[in-house]
């Protein structure tokens, strides 16, 4: 079997240092534009539930990508494809069940609305990184077509 290269090994860990800044960046902007209005709401409590909402959906977030981008540089793009999406949709979603099964102080401040708001922003910035790994992936390999449709399509 052949080893992966050590630049490519290097590239792989650098996409997924980039992949994690581009999540937590906007979660961590979207927590601070949310933190006044949901202490104003309901005290600390908001603050809680926001912080922990934003950092589940970052945590999920960065561990689908990680895990994705393990099984992809194998060659398996379609379950790691597949995966990275249970693992971005199942913790959240399980984290909810788990809380609204006893409803408490975090359910009261607005956790599952903060989870569903971080929740998107984090899904959008999966979307944005993986856009630009394709249009790496065809600049790369010299599929200069697919690279056009790809920038045609974002309207550039």
């Amino acid at each position: 079997m052949n080893q992966p290269s050590t630049s490519t090994a290097q590239t792989r860990e650098f996409s997924s240092l980039v992949h994690a800044a581009q999540v937590a960046v906007p979660l961590s902007i979207a927590w601070a534009s949310i933190a006044v209005p949901a202490y104003w709401l309901s005290g600390s409590m908001g603050l809680a539930a926001a912080g922990i909402a934003a950092l589940l959906c970052a945590f999920a977030s960065i561990g689908a990508g990680a895990v994705g981008g393990l099984l992809a540089a194998s060659g398996q793009v379609v379950p790691a494809t597949m995966l990275a999406m249970l693992l971005r949709m199942a913790l959240p979603l399980v984290f909810v069940i788990v809380v609204c099964r006893q409803p408490g102080p975090l359910v009261e401040a607005g956790l599952v609305y903060y989870l569903i708001g971080f929740y998107l922003i984090a899904l959008a910035a999966d979307t944005r990184h993986a856009v630009g790994l394709i249009r790496s992936d065809s600049r790369s390999s010299g599929n200069v077509a697919a690279s056009r449709d790809i920038t045609v399509s974002r309207g550039m």
